[in-house]
């Protein structure tokens, strides 16, 4: 099939989304000449623990970050699925409502590694590439020999970005949340002001 459109995906439990987030998908679409980037914030993830924020506020944040940024959009598919939500499922729904699209999944460089645990990893490769974002020191010689590794072992086809991210962490964000301290350079002010207003992070 011919595409001539590109999405790029970005998957998050986004708790709370903050600048980095915004830092990535702005870099990942104005070099890869994305048309549109989508946010879709995890329902019932399988790769995080217990203690995440109910995901209707989530979602909410991450509306409120991106809702006056060109290119931007955000779904609620995985938020909406009942039980466990895998990549696998999202990406056949994505092509569904994006068949003309090709699809480039964003990912951190720490991210990697949990690939080989993802469901049904080799059908989703088949269906989207990986763009993947540099962090917390990760360098390309390490991401290259990830990427030839990921292609031989389960046909991944994996881009560096060519991008190393700010230094920001939604765990440090809720640690600030739970001093009562500024967010401000972190996250948008909209998402700040949600955070307070509906005390989240709070013990």
């Amino acid at each position: 099939m011919i595409t001539h459109k590109s999405l790029g995906i970005m998957g998050g439990t986004f708790d709370p989304i903050h600048n980095g987030h915004i830092a990535m998908a702005k870099h990942c679409m104005e070099h890869f000449s994305l048309d549109t980037v989508l946010f879709i914030p995890t329902g019932n993830p399988p790769h995080k623990q217990h203690g995440t924020t109910d995901k209707k506020l989530r979602l909410e944040m991450t509306r409120l970050a991106v809702r006056n940024l060109d290119g931007f959009e955000v779904s609620d598919i995985e938020v909406e699925r009942s039980g466990m939500t895998y990549a696998f499922d999202t990406l056949q729904q994505l092509r569904e409502k994006y068949p003309d699209y090709g699809f480039y999944y964003i990912i951190g460089a720490d991210t990697l590694e949990d690939l080989y645990s993802w469901y049904r990893i080799e059908d989703v490769a088949r269906m989207t590439k990986f763009l993947v974002v540099g962090r917390n020191g990760i360098i390309s010689d390490q991401l290259h020999i990830a990427a030839l590794r990921a292609r031989e072992d389960f046909g991944a086809q994996l881009i560096d970005a060519q991008y190393v991210g700010p230094d920001i962490s939604s765990t440090e964000i809720r640690q600030r949340a739970r001093q009562g301290l500024s967010l401000k350079g972190y996250t948008t002010n909209e998402v700040e002001a949600f955070i307070y207003r509906n005390e989240l992070y709070k013990e």
